[in-house]
């Protein structure tokens, strides 16, 4: 049995809208989630989206060749940035891409999770010795994974240690850990 590849990569999103690829914005947050600092999955999409955002001039414009105008339009009345003020053009597409960013992985949290924990399987390190089929074991973590469901104000050291607590309780192996001892 082989482990399913992350469900967001480049190729997930070529030709599929008029926006911005949001699979550089996916990579950050599954980094974020497994060895970052945020307490709960929607600390984490935020702190993801915003550095996700475009700092250079050529890239933040070509989000001005998308169907962004909703973005625009949203942010513009929602923070009523100054049309007048030095950088206006600038800190309004930041702003939407953040927006958009931050919706886009909300909307797709629970397939971002599915990476986060086939991307912990990559790294993690068994601690214990193991007495079962790995056969057993990849089968056991898929179909954890594939049924993974998350709402983005869980707790992310809860996610990961239920995972972690699944695993070893169904095949008694103990788990060096990645991110922080809960």
């Amino acid at each position: 049995m082989i482990i399913k590849e992350p469900v967001f990569n480049k190729k997930t999103f070529e030709s599929m809208w008029n926006y911005p690829d949001i699979a550089d914005a996916c990579d950050i947050l599954v980094e974020e989630i497994l060895f970052g600092d945020s307490e709960t999955i929607i600390e984490a999409i935020q702190k993801s989206a915003e550095d996700s955002i475009d700092i250079y001039y050529d890239e933040l414009f070509k989000i001005a060749t998308y169907e962004f105008s909703d973005y625009i339009d949203r942010v513009a009345s929602e923070y009523g940035l100054n049309p007048d003020g030095n950088g206006y053009l600038i800190k309004l597409l930041q702003y939407a891409e953040g927006v958009y960013y931050e919706e886009q992985l909300i909307e797709n949290c629970n397939d971002i999770m599915h990476n986060v924990l086939v991307e912990f399987i990559k790294r993690m390190t068994i601690i214990s010795e193991v007495s079962y089929d790995p056969t057993d074991i990849l089968d056991f973590i898929e179909e954890y994974i594939d049924n993974v469901s998350v709402d983005i104000d869980d707790n992310v050291d809860s996610v990961i240690n239920n995972f972690k607590k699944a695993v070893s309780s169904k095949f008694d192996i103990e788990f060096k850990d990645l991110r922080r001892v809960a």
